[in-house]
């Protein structure tokens, strides 16, 4: 929820979207510098609009996750050392490594391992590195997450999980 909440702050404070015509993003949620107490954040109504790129865009977005929920949660492959396009760089060292975490190779296993997360009550935010390499993981999405709330009676969910894949970050790979 949290990450949701600050992608909609990035995307309600700029006219044009989230990304302007020179690939930069403009976001009201700028830090405000906590003496000792690392980055605040304003809501986008509170404070200047500042122009950032869509990779700090995405990192701030995580930090404000982070920083707003004690529950949440960062795991995926080399998200640990900022990931492959660095997106979650410096997280790690801020939040340490009980929440800033990697995970073997298995986009089945981080994404069940999520789902089993969020339904506990946790705030998971499951990296798989590619969208390429998401379709190992379509039994845990289709069949455990997407029927869970209807399963349980709605007695649990896990509404709370968030799946981060780039695509098209590298501009080649696969046509489809």
């Amino acid at each position: 929820m949290a990450l949701r909440r600050a992608l909609l702050r990035l995307n309600a404070s700029s006219a044009r979207g989230v990304l302007g015509r020179d690939g930069q993003c403009a976001t009201g949620v700028a830090a405000q510098g906590a003496a000792g107490k690392g980055r605040s954040y304003a809501t986008a109504a509170e404070s200047e609009t500042k122009r950032m790129t869509m990779l700090e865009a995405i990192n701030n977005s995580l930090h404000l996750a982070l920083s707003t929920d004690d529950k949440s949660m960062i795991f995926g492959q080399d998200v640990a050392f900022g990931g492959v396009f660095r997106c979650s760089a410096g997280l790690r060292e801020e939040f340490g490594r009980d929440r800033v975490f990697n995970t073997p190779l298995s986009e089945q296993g981080i994404v069940g391992f999520a789902v089993g997360m969020a339904s506990v009550g946790y705030t998971p935010i499951a990296e798989v590195q590619f969208a390429d390499y998401i379709f190992p993981a379509f039994d845990q999405i289709v069949n455990e997450a997407a029927k869970y709330r209807y399963r349980t009676g709605s007695t649990w969910h896990c509404g709370s999980l968030t799946i981060r894949t780039p695509c098209g970050a590298v501009g080649h790979g696969g046509l489809y």
